[in-house]
Formats: C-alpha cells, structure tokens, sequence
C-alpha cells in the first residue's frame, strides 16, 4: 500500500434503520443497560476496503447524544473515584492521581475478529498543568464478564506536556499485566501537534495491518484534529507480555492518569 489513507464514510443510510432513545439517562460510576444502536458518523475512517459496516458487525455505540449510555465498572481500584456515564458523553475525574480504569460490561468482543474503536476525546487540563495528562482507550481486556480484579490488556494512550514542554506529547504502546503497568518503549512516539482543550477524533484498528491481512498482534492508529489527520501509525504487540487467548472472548475500558477529560461519539466494530 503506498503512503495515501484511503478514507471512506460509513453511510448515512444505514443509521436511519436503528432505534433511537429521546431519553436522557445520567449514571454515575456505572449502571443502566447497554444499547446498542448508531449514530451518524462526523469523521472518514482510515479503511483499505470502502464500503458499509454492516448491521451485525456493529458491536457498541455510546455517548452520541442519542442512546442510553451502558454500565462502566471500576476495575483494579483500591476505592472510588469520580466519573459520569451519561447520553451525550462520559467525563473522567483523573485528580486523584493514580491509574483509574473503567471496564465496559455487557460487551464481549471475539478476538480472533479485526475490530475497530474510534472515539471524541478531550483532555481538560489548563496548558500549565503538571505531568500526567493521559486519556488512554484499554481494549483485548482479558476476563470475563464481571470480572474486575487485575488487569491483563493493551492500551493506548496520549500524553500531554505542559506548554513549553520540549515536545507537545507521546503515544504509547502499552498496557497493564497482572495490574501493573508495562510499555513496549522502542515503540513510543513523541509527537508535537497535542494540545490540551482540544478535541481529537481517535481510531485504533485491533488486528489489522496496513495489508488488510489480519494479524492479532498488528495495531493501527490514526488521530484526526477536525478532518485533518495528525498522527498515522501501525505498532507491533507481538513481544508485550500479555497476549489474548484465542477462545476467550475480550473486553474494551478507558483510563487516566492524573486528568480530567471527556469522551464522546464511541464506536466499535468488526470489520470483517
């Protein structure tokens, strides 16, 4: 494949065929049940194969405005700690300092399946403010259902520097083992285009590579600012110490460390 993304849209048409809840729920540290149903889509999707996301392959969408938001737990967390799951979006509140991780419940996803996140996400911290800064999407949790002790999962996340900094953030290739945090470091990326208060559209394709061949250890990522793509890039999981099983099927959460963000507009899908 040359260096050109092919972007293609998810049509309209096919959210015109899903319910929609007028109902405004707000949970707070998780509960209600989990809808699923679609939203129209405001950004292109890097795709090597144009065409529709089909009904069946479609596996969560929350926080678009429309649906009742689903149950997030707190996962490997000594206490409590603040966040709100409502219909137009989630908040997390990162002050206390630690690694704060929310698991998804009622969403089991087939590992040996290429899947697809894509997310809104803000991180709300003033230019100023002090190391950590991370908004960071954890998926292939391992598990079951309900299952909330430590964490097994890769992660990816950004990074924001102080203004000034000598670089504006990383993104790293990372995730958690037996609860603790591990990074493939030769993998980091050091990026200069982050901003805190800014809005980025996020899209991690699990078990793809650029080939469109399905290999499980291959992760693409690409991060749009509007409908400028700002960071594209494929990382490698294969050496990290945790691997998802091949029959246990695989869950999705979200993290911070140290700040408040928001998160809008989640998606996820098979595709294929």
């Amino acid at each position: 494949m040359n260096s050109t993304l092919i972007l293609s849209l998810i049509p309209t048409a096919l959210f015109l065929m899903l319910p929609v809840d007028n109902n405004d729920t707000m949970v707070i540290n998780g509960s209600a049940n989990a809808l699923v149903a679609m939203s129209e889509p405001s950004y292109s999707l890097p795709s090597q194969e144009a065409g529709h996301v089909r009904k069946r392959d479609i596996i969560l969408l929350e926080f678009d405005g429309k649906h009742k938001p689903g149950r997030w737990d707190i996962h490997q967390y000594d206490s409590e700690f603040a966040y709100s799951a409502g219909k137009h979006e989630l908040s997390m509140d990162g002050s206390g300092g630690m690694n704060q991780h929310i698991t998804r419940r009622g969403i089991m996803i087939d590992p040996g399946r290429p899947y697809v996140i894509e997310a809104d996400f803000t991180i709300n911290e003033p230019v100023d403010a002090p190391v950590p800064n991370s908004f960071c999407i954890n998926f292939n949790i391992a598990g079951k259902e309900g299952e909330l002790d430590s964490l097994f999962c890769w992660s990816m996340n950004l990074d924001i520097s102080p203004a000034g900094s000598q670089h504006a953030g990383v993104m790293k290739t990372m995730g958690f083992v037996n609860g603790g945090f591990r990074e493939i470091r030769q993998a980091r990326k050091v990026i200069d285009w982050c901003r805190m208060n800014t809005t980025y559209h996020i899209v991690i394709e699990a078990g793809r590579n650029e080939g469109s061949r399905f290999l499980r250890h291959i992760v693409t990522v690409s991060v749009f600012e509007g409908s400028e793509l700002k960071e594209h890039f494929t990382t490698d999981y294969s050496t990290f110490p945790y691997q998802p099983g091949n029959d246990m099927p695989v869950r999705i959460g979200l993290n911070t460390h140290g700040a408040n963000w928001t998160l809008k507009n989640l998606r996820v899908y098979y595709t294929r």
